[in-house]
């Protein structure tokens, strides 16, 4: 069903409302410096009717810290309950899209060594360290050469999970099979969350970081 919108209109701030229903939390200090990198670029979406943001709501917030008068603005005419459905698909594709890692490490290093290192990309030097090793995972061998002893539950744990794209249910038993004698499932748990899971494990909701090692 065609949307009937305008392109690209400058408009000022104090016309445009951040969504009252939008339950996306993002980050708008990662905005901000990417305005302060590459200036504010492409177009906020907003519904005519109400001035609500329907796409690119933190990128208004950042532009209100940043002390911008005007963001181009795509209008649309489009009811309440449209507008929501644009809200929230605008937050579930992106949060539903993925990265290849291979593309992702030539692209952050092609960056990472000019005079701008990895400002206004939202990365940092550690994020690209943690693709490389996703990339290249250590070996229990190399885990315990670290340590000087014998990898420890994290160790194996955490080799476990770079080794795997998107562990399932079924990866995470196994990972906790290889600790024999091990009961405390809980605290097996909170070290897979510690290592970037966020699945649910074993039919069960991973504990908070404050109790997982209790």
């Amino acid at each position: 069903m065609p949307i009937a919108q305008e392109y690209e209109e400058a408009v000022s701030l104090d016309k445009l409302t951040e969504h009252p229903s939008n339950p996306r939390r993002g980050d708008v200090q990662v905005i901000a410096d990417s305005i302060d990198a590459n200036g504010f670029y492409g177009a906020v979406v907003a519904q005519r009717s109400t001035g609500f943001v329907v796409a690119g709501n933190h990128r208004l917030k950042a532009a209100r810290e940043k002390g911008l008068d005007t963001v181009p603005v795509v209008w649309l005419d489009v009811d309440d309950d449209r507008a929501k459905r644009i809200l929230l698909v605008d937050n579930r594709s992106s949060d539903l899209a993925g990265y290849d890692d291979p593309e992702l490490a030539a692209l952050l290093t092609s960056l990472a060594g000019g005079p701008d290192a990895l400002r206004g990309t939202g990365f940092a030097d550690e994020d690209l360290a943690d693709v490389l090793a996703r990339l290249n995972p250590p070996s229990l061998d190399e885990l315990a050469g670290i340590h000087g002893d014998e990898p420890t539950d994290h160790d194996m744990i955490t080799s476990l999970i770079l080794r795997l794209d998107r562990p399932t249910a079924n990866d995470l038993r196994s990972a906790l099979a290889s600790f024999p004698g091990d009961d405390d499932t809980t605290r097996v748990r909170g070290l897979l969350r510690k290592a970037g899971v966020g699945t649910l494990f074993m039919g069960e909701e991973p504990p908070r970081l404050d109790d997982a090692e209790g």
